[in-house]
């Protein structure tokens, strides 16, 4: 569908009353009106919801929600796709928008409740990986009723049928990002005096693997395949001697205004820097040790700042 777009909006407007009326008109013809359990509009906008529209050309043709539950999982309520849009993808961009906004809360599962009578829905939901369950403890026991849910701690670069993806970000909103990584080379006594007095053949070990380290950060698309190509507004590369451990220390920070997080560029930066002070010593020390490569700071996107426990 040409230019849809999927927005957080407010469910009292008048294009979210109109597509809740809509869905509860269809739920009613098509169920017993006793066996419904529907949600209005003022529940819908209670703080422990948010409720999406997916826009066609501006106009409105979808809508979802997301009931956050206490327990640390999240409740997919009140979807429906209009009948004219059905078959376009805009109720798997509704899920997947809903599916976004459960990780960036790092809720644990998606759950819902459908009919019986709507095997286009029951489609839709396990082409999107959720799979049937028991009924959830808080329902009336309904025959009409099938439960489903989708576990989100696992990996999110396989789709339904286990095929790699990338990830897709567009639903993500832009913000501030960083990331750093640290990682060290163990090598001999020896081989650490070579690099600070500037005995090693192939030059200066420490500014050509820094050079390395932004360059790897800048090609990491090129090198991790599922990574998304990145404008990156900012890489640094520190290398430092560290002679109680016989060490180079390496530390790297990415930075930029996106949709996704750069943590992948910075662990890259630190591994090719790695490789570099390697590749250069490797003459006169084989047994060096690339170790202790790992994230150790990031912030920005939902999920906000993140530091490793020291």
């Amino acid at each position: 569908m040409a230019h849809l777009v999927i927005e957080a909006a407010d469910p009292r407007s008048p294009d979210a009353r109109r597509l809740v009326s809509a869905l509860d008109d269809t739920l009613n013809a098509t169920y017993d009106p006793g066996e419904n359990y529907l949600l209005d509009v003022d529940r819908l906008a209670e703080p422990d919801m948010r409720f999406f529209l997916a826009l066609s050309n501006g106009v409105a043709v979808g809508c979802a929600a997301l009931r956050l539950d206490p327990d640390g999982y999240g409740e997919v309520k009140r979807m429906f796709v209009v009948p004219s849009a059905r078959g376009t993808g805009v109720g798997r961009r509704l899920l997947d928008r809903l599916e976004a906004e459960a990780r960036g809360l790092n809720l644990a599962r998606l759950m819902l409740e459908t009919g019986v009578k709507q095997p286009e829905a029951l489609g839709l939901y396990r082409t999107a990986g959720f799979h049937e369950r028991g009924p959830f403890a808080d329902y009336p026991p309904l025959e009409r009723s099938v439960f489903l849910e989708k576990s989100l701690m696992g990996f999110n670069h396989f789709d339904a049928e286990g095929r790699a993806v990338m990830v897709d970000v567009s639903e993500k909103t832009e913000t501030e990002r960083t990331a750093t990584a640290r990682g060290s080379v163990i090598m001999q006594p020896a081989t650490l005096r070579l690099i600070h007095e500037g005995g090693v053949k192939k030059g200066d070990v420490l500014s050509v693997a820094r050079l390395a380290g932004i360059m790897g950060a800048k090609r990491t698309p090129d090198l991790i395949p599922l990574c998304h190509p990145l404008a990156l507004t900012g890489v640094t590369v520190d290398l430092t001697l560290a002679p109680e451990r016989n060490a180079v220390d390496i530390t790297a920070t990415c930075k930029l205004r996106g949709r996704t997080g750069v943590e992948m560029e910075a662990l890259t930066a630190v591994s090719i820097a790695a490789l570099t002070v390697y590749d250069m010593c490797k003459a006169v020390d084989r047994g060096m040790v690339l170790t202790d490569i790992r994230l150790v700071h990031k912030a920005g996107g939902k999920s906000g700042e993140w530091v490793a426990a020291s």
